[in-house]
């Protein structure tokens, strides 16, 4: 069983991290998951999941539409696992 990395360790670029109610996300995958599919979830500070989703990445860069107009603002955790790994990264949702 592998570890679980930060999304930087693991070559991810994700941003900004700090997002607006509604405000997409960037991801820029390294080479090694493009064409691979990813399981998306985001937890809350308590543990919560509050999101789940499956996407292809079919190309380095996606724009990733989360609800978080719906949730409290505060600290969120995304994890992505997939063939290639499993990654977390912390996002922040403010005002």
């Amino acid at each position: 069983m592998s570890s679980v990395q930060s999304a930087t360790e693991a070559g991810w670029r994700m941003y900004p991290t700090l997002l607006a109610p509604g405000q997409p996300l960037v991801l820029e995958c390294p080479e090694v998951w493009t064409g691979q599919s990813a399981t998306l979830r985001v937890f809350d500070a308590a543990g919560r999941q509050m999101w789940q989703h499956v996407l292809l990445l079919d190309s380095r860069q996606q724009t990733l539409r989360m609800p978080t107009d719906t949730w409290p603002k505060g600290t969120y955790y995304l994890v992505c696992s997939g063939e290639p790994g499993v990654f977390r990264q912390t996002l922040m949702v403010g005002n």
